[in-house]
């Protein structure tokens, strides 16, 4: 198991006309570091880190006024181990994201 680093992300962005909210995304990753990990950025800072989440779990998170860059990434290997170690039964090594949403602060 010699594989490199690898990192594929999906960007949501929001507008200069955004009045702020909550972004609400339900998520599984099934995940497990050193492998790999599963990071939301906000404007290129680390606003998540979530890992071995293996059930749909939702979660909010505040966005303020003003244009966003949402990067949702998964990553591979980041550290460059190599060898791995051996793989855990309870790690898919993948995250799906669903039902995202931003919604004004104050809404249900």
């Amino acid at each position: 198991d010699n594989e490199g680093p690898a990192i594929s992300n999906a960007t949501l962005v929001t507008c200069d006309f955004f009045t702020g909210g909550i972004l609400q995304f339900k998520v599984i990753a099934s995940v497990l570091p050193p492998r790999d990990i599963f990071i939301v950025y906000v404007d290129g800072e680390e606003a998540a880190q979530l890992v071995n989440v293996n059930e749909w779990t939702e979660f909010p998170l505040g966005l303020s006024p003003g244009a966003h860059r949402i990067d949702f990434s998964y990553q591979y290997n980041t550290f460059g181990v190599s060898p791995l170690p051996p793989n855990r039964a309870i790690r898919e090594g993948a995250v799906w994201i669903d039902d995202v949403s931003l919604k004004p602060f104050g809404s249900k």
